[in-house]
C-alpha cells in the first residue's frame, strides 16, 4: 500500500483532494480493491486505517467499508475517534462506521459535531437512519 500511496502522492495534492476525485482515481480503486479482497488479512488493514499518511489511511478506510469482517475493536475505536486529519478520511471513516456499527453510533458522532463539517454529519446520520 505504501507504493500506491507514494504514487498517489507524486501525482496529486492530498490537501486539495475531494473524496469524489480520490474515488475516481484508478490507482486508488486498485488499492482499495486489494485491501477489500477476502484474501487480504483484515488485521493488516485495520492498522493502515489509523496511519498518519492520509493516502494510506483513506485506502484502508474505503476498504473497511466494503469488508464484512471488520473487527468490533476497530468499530469501538472509530466510535471513540470519529475525526481524522482530512475531510476525505473523515468521510471514509464515517461511511465505514455507518456500514458496520451495530450499536448506536449517532451520539458518538454528534459528540464531536463541532469538529466535523455539517455536511459530513448529515451524510452520516442519513446513512444510519
Amino acid at each position: 500500500m505504501r507504493s500506491i500511496a507514494a504514487q498517489l502522492e507524486a501525482e496529486h495534492d492530498w490537501w486539495n483532494m475531494s473524496l469524489e476525485g480520490l474515488e475516481a482515481l484508478p490507482t486508488f480503486q486498485i488499492g482499495v480493491s486489494a485491501l477489500a479482497d477476502a484474501d487480504a488479512d483484515v488485521d493488516e488493514v485495520v492498522p493502515l486505517s489509523r496511519d498518519s499518511d492520509g493516502w494510506v489511511a483513506s485506502l484502508a478506510l474505503a476498504a473497511l467499508e466494503q469488508r464484512d469482517d471488520v473487527p468490533e475493536e476497530w468499530i469501538a475505536w472509530a466510535l471513540r475517534h470519529p475525526i481524522r486529519p482530512s475531510v476525505c478520511e473523515d468521510r471514509l471513516l464515517l461511511r465505514a462506521l455507518a456500514t458496520h456499527a451495530e450499536e448506536p453510533a449517532i451520539p458518538s458522532v454528534l459528540g464531536v459535531f463541532e469538529s466535523l463539517r455539517n455536511d459530513l454529519v448529515a451524510e452520516f446520520v442519513s446513512e444510519r437512519i
